[in-house]
This record gives structure tokens, C-alpha cells and sequence, in this order.
């Protein structure tokens, strides 16, 4: 008769630790999700970085063009009318 109590104890104990087990899968299935959410936004706010940082390229090129433009002005109106400069 004891060693059907301690085999029903036993088997008890391993119900409750598969229960436990089968919670914990659950929690960690659950961590994983978010894991996976958190990626997926942190690609979305990359994409959008990089498509900032690349206006931001298109509009330094065009500053630069602007101010090699104006230097071109200076540079033409010291040469050719020296004059006029203040």
C-alpha cells in the first residue's frame, strides 16, 4: 500500500510540475511575441531613419550647390567689378 501512496505522490507532483512547465511555455511563448513586436518596430523606425538620413543627403547636396553658386557670384563680382564691393 506504500508504494501506491508514494507512486500517487509522485504522480501528483508531476502533474503540478507539468502544469507549472506548461505556464512557464506559455509566459515564454508570450515574452517571444513581444520580442518579435519590438523587432518588427525597431526595423519600421530604422527604414524611416534611413529615409531621413537620405532627404537629409539630397538636401546637403543642394546646399552645397547653393553656396557654390554664391561663391561663384562673389568670386565673378571681385573679379570683374571690383568696385562694387563695399
Amino acid at each position: 500500500m506504500e508504494n501506491i501512496q508514494h507512486v500517487a505522490t509522485n504522480a501528483s507532483q508531476v502533474a503540478v510540475q507539468s502544469s507549472q512547465a506548461v505556464d512557464k511555455a506559455k509566459e515564454g511563448n508570450k515574452a517571444a511575441g513581444n520580442v518579435i513586436t519590438q523587432i518588427g518596430n525597431i526595423e519600421i523606425t530604422a527604414n524611416a531613419s534611413a529615409t531621413v538620413v537620405a532627404k537629409l543627403g539630397e538636401r546637403s547636396k543642394e546646399i552645397g550647390q547653393i553656396v557654390d553658386g554664391i561663391s561663384q557670384v562673389l568670386l565673378v563680382r571681385q573679379t570683374y567689378w571690383p568696385s562694387m564691393l563695399p
